[in-house]
């Protein structure tokens, strides 16, 4: 049971509700509101409903977060002001100084991916820290790690799907060409990019648009390098922290068998926010030999999204 908990840990980023003699293993972790929860809640009608707590935020930090910004920290504090207030004074902070090149990469790169009125992930890869020795591990073509946008959701609102494989990564060469900080800032990086667009869609109208993460588990290597795990899970951890109000659920994959019979046992003891947050499937991308098979319209690419759909809402 232990061995279950940290290793969803580790791909995660954060701890399921460890039972009380275990807790010292793990931190426990807040979680944000899923897409179900916001149900089909217009842009319009949430900036109204959380209005209050915007126009304080927005005192605070007057030229630093727009409204779209700012309601993600509304909503993922239940309008608590003193909570969003002091999440969003550790994002500002990150922001004007570990993060800015991070960020200015990101945006950069975004304007560049839709100058020719499409978007051209390559110029995304380019832009991201450490890409040139990263590439030969995780490509710019999608085959390990790739993001789509469904349109299609039970609830009427997009959401992103940030979909990794990590049994296609060569995590222990991957690790002895960059460090574990390097390999967390070119997640942020891509964080941040995701965060850019789940804010641009969001100002189309449809409602608050979110990240469901779904990490595909098939033939990963159990004892692969576990500094390739802690960069994802300090990763995400920092995510999290810093992007409240973006992150929608994580569903695992594909588990092995070993890991699935644990969960079957086990899932019944995580917490309800728990098991609304963390959602294990067996089937979606079994049949699906390659990831860029999702990036282009297709069979594989709408058998997919349909599936989250019907795992998440």
């Amino acid at each position: 049971m232990l061995f279950l908990f940290l290793f969803i840990k580790a791909v995660c980023g954060f701890s399921p509700g460890l039972p009380a003699p275990m807790k010292h293993f793990a931190s426990s972790a807040r979680f944000d509101r899923t897409i179900s929860s916001l149900g089909s809640t217009k842009t319009d009608d949430l900036l109204s409903k959380h209005a209050s707590t915007i126009s304080k935020l927005k005192s605070s930090f007057p030229q630093d977060f727009d409204d779209i910004q700012l309601l993600r920290f509304a909503v993922a504090f239940d309008d608590d002001f003193d909570a969003a207030a002091s999440a969003l004074k550790e994002t500002d902070g990150w922001r004007k100084g570990e993060g800015k090149g991070i960020i200015e990469a990101a945006t950069k790169a975004i304007e560049a991916a839709r100058a020719g009125g499409g978007w051209d992930n390559a110029e995304i890869f380019s832009g991201a820290p450490h890409s040139a020795a990263i590439s030969p591990f995780i490509s710019p073509s999608g085959s390990e790690f790739i993001t789509l946008v469904s349109r299609s959701g039970q609830s009427g609102v997009p959401y992103l799907v940030k979909v990794i494989r990590a049994g296609s990564i060569d995590d222990k060469n991957l690790m002895a060409a960059v460090s574990t900080e390097q390999m967390v800032e070119f997640f942020m990086y891509a964080t941040v990019v995701n965060s850019l667009v789940a804010d641009s869609l969001t100002r189309e109208g449809s409602g608050l648009v979110t990240i469901v993460t779904a990490n595909d588990l098939g033939n990963v290597d159990l004892l692969g390098d576990a500094t390739f795990r802690k960069a994802l899970s300090a990763a995400s951890k920092k995510a999290n922290a810093l992007y409240p109000g973006l992150g929608g659920p994580t569903i695992l994959l594909n588990l092995p068998a070993f890991l699935g019979a644990l969960v079957k046992v086990f899932k019944p003891l995580f917490p309800p926010a728990v098991q609304k947050k963390l959602k294990f499937e067996q089937g979606p991308l079994k049949n699906v030999g390659d990831l860029r098979e999702l990036g282009v319209v297709g069979d594989s690419r709408e058998t997919f999204l349909k599936q989250i759909d019907a795992i998440i809402c």
